[in-house]
């Protein structure tokens, strides 16, 4: 059984894995390559606090005790001394995880199992920083944003590996009240990101075309599907700058014109630090954003 977890990364992402797994009994502990990146971890996952205490609508001193339950270092060596698993969620970045992998299999004990939550590398792609011999042991491990609501864990192994580990990594979802989702083999985008990438290429170039605004080309959206975010504000959840990296990677040779023209206007929302719900503002801005006035008639009512 996985009880002791080590998070590398406190992004925001990596700190919502953590936050999510302390909630429900994990041990946690955030690595991260810094004090300063440590202190940022511990900002986010003070403020992951009241998201936790309204969707599952527990006391603060619930949310106290997990948030002051996990640990941090920035000594690899140590985070991962006792580790079941290490779940990597550092930037997508082939040199940056390139360092992390190799500093990581220096330290590693025998039978911790190997996580990455990448969104846009295969797993068979950081296997030459894994090693051959400690494939057995490794998957991608991937979790959506705003974990605590979009709580599925898409596990993807790469053909080495056991099926013991995906077994554990199924067990481990369970545990944390996750929804495993294995994914038979190797797909850039796994399941969820297979579908949703797509569907930002449709509204970005609308955008970036000015065919149609964003609150346009979500209100439209949400009537016709009876859904509470359309494309634009779903960005917003994920992040500008992860979704700006995204395209740029899909998009390195293309001509696309609408395409580049919405990549330039990303970078400019990126320069001015408007991130998305990270920052309070995005293509909308929160925590009171326009398209929740968008009448809907949802399909449960």
């Amino acid at each position: 059984m996985i009880k002791n977890l080590v998070v590398a990364g406190g992004g925001t992402l990596g700190s919502q894995i953590a936050f999510q797994s302390a909630y429900f009994g994990k041990h946690v502990t955030i690595y991260d390559i810094s004090d300063q990146a440590l202190d940022a971890a511990k900002e986010r996952i003070t403020n992951l606090k009241t998201n936790y205490k309204d969707f599952f609508k527990v006391d603060q001193d619930v949310v106290d005790k997990v948030a002051d339950g996990i640990k941090y270092s920035s000594d690899l060596k140590e985070a991962t001394s006792d580790a079941d698993l290490v779940i990597e969620a550092v930037p997508e970045s082939d040199k940056i995880k390139g360092s992390y992998y190799q500093q990581l299999m220096e330290v590693i004990p025998d039978n911790t199992l190997i996580g990455t939550n990448t969104s846009t590398m295969l797993p068979s792609h950081l296997a030459q920083y894994v090693g051959e011999d400690n494939l057995y042991r490794f998957s991608a491990t991937h979790y959506a944003n705003q974990v605590w609501a979009s709580n599925t864990f898409e596990i993807m192994p790469v053909k080495e590996t056991s099926s013991e580990t995906v077994d554990e990594l199924v067990q481990f979802a369970k545990d944390t009240g996750l929804e495993p989702i294995k994914i038979k083999k190797e797909q850039s985008g796994y399941v969820l990101n297979s579908v949703l990438v797509p569907w930002f290429d449709g509204a970005l170039r609308l955008w970036g075309g000015d065919i149609a605004d964003p609150e346009e080309v979500d209100r439209v959206w949400m009537i016709d599907l009876r859904v509470n975010r359309g494309p634009f504000a779903f960005m917003d959840v994920v992040g500008i700058r992860t979704v700006l990296e995204i395209t740029k990677r899909n998009y390195a040779n293309s001509d696309d014109k609408q395409i580049l023209s919405a990549i330039d206007k990303l970078q400019k929302m990126v320069d001015n630090k408007e991130y998305g719900m990270e920052t309070n503002k995005g293509f909308y801005t929160y925590p009171n954003p326009s398209y929740k006035d968008v009448k809907v008639a949802y399909m449960d009512k």
